[in-house]
């Protein structure tokens, strides 16, 4: 350090004692910061704020008490705060850019608590990834994939994502979609369809079942059924499983089965003229 710099920001001489005395404030101005937010954290918690924004709050305040301690052990040193806050708005600025992403996150973490789109357990779909929410931290969330693998996303990429909350809502709902023949009975289908898928396990009763018939294709009818069932990912599959095999069944019951794509290829000689139509040959020179 260059003498005039450090006339500049040490106003007299420091002593050894001077220098434990600053230590010593530090050190337990770090305590009163870890034993302040920690106890902030339980209370903000039993008053009803969610313990990831209780988190928040309690580190915040933890980062300004340590800071209160560091000024009074400068003061302690007889330090010059003035040059040294003037070189710290010239480094912020560095440091800013240097740590623009940690920052992005940790404002973004902010937001999701306070927004609140989603919760630990919940399950979503976000940028690409699927699954549980194991963790919703200062800095990123925790997925755990439906195969079981787990999976660290930035807040900053989950908030400028579209997230779909599988779990926000008790139940959901799904469709099947298949085809019949032209030649079934469409209001049999309709009945013995939705009675089959009425009595899968999970499929709820209110609101009950549809059966639409919803087009007609090039290899049959269209037909789609939608039903609501518990919103959980494994129980989707489960349900969706067990009421397409329903749906299998129900038909080969009443003897319908569902086309495989065809084509049906006719050529104008196979039309049928029409009647009264004039012939199409033209006569013989006499």
């Amino acid at each position: 350090m260059t003498p005039v710099l450090d006339t500049a920001i040490f106003a007299a001489e420091r002593t050894a004692s001077n220098y434990i005395v600053a230590a010593a404030v530090v050190v337990l101005t770090a305590m009163i910061a870890v034993l302040m937010s920690r106890l902030l954290a339980k209370v903000l918690t039993q008053a009803g704020l969610r313990k990831g924004p209780a988190k928040i709050v309690a580190r915040v305040l933890a980062i300004i008490v340590v800071f209160i301690g560091i000024i009074y052990a400068l003061d302690i040193l007889d330090v010059a705060i003035g040059p040294i806050f003037g070189a710290f708005g010239f480094s912020s600025v560095i440091v800013a850019f240097a740590f623009q992403g940690i920052i992005t996150n940790f404002v973004s973490s902010t937001l999701l608590h306070a927004r609140e789109p989603f919760r630990a357990g919940d399950q979503i779909e976000t940028g690409g990834f699927a699954g549980t929410v194991l963790e919703i931290n200062s800095r990123d969330v925790v997925l755990l994939t439906f195969d079981g693998n787990q999976v660290i996303i930035p807040s900053s990429d989950v908030l400028s994502n579209p997230i779909h909350n599988m779990t926000a809502d008790p139940i959901r709902r799904s469709q099947i979609m298949f085809q019949v023949p032209y030649r079934a009975d469409l209001r049999l289908v309709q009945a013995t369809v939705g009675r089959a898928v009425r009595h899968v396990e999970s499929v709820l009763e209110m609101p009950a079942p549809d059966v639409f018939v919803e087009s007609f294709d090039d290899s049959g009818i269209g037909i789609s059924v939608r039903f609501w069932h518990p919103s959980e990912q494994l129980t989707t599959n489960w349900v969706r499983s067990e009421a397409t095999l329903a749906i299998d069944g129900a038909l080969r019951e009443i003897g319908v089965e569902v086309p495989y794509p065809h084509v049906v290829l006719a050529s104008a000689d196979d039309q049928p003229e029409p009647p009264n139509a004039e012939p199409t040959s033209r006569p013989k020179d006499s």
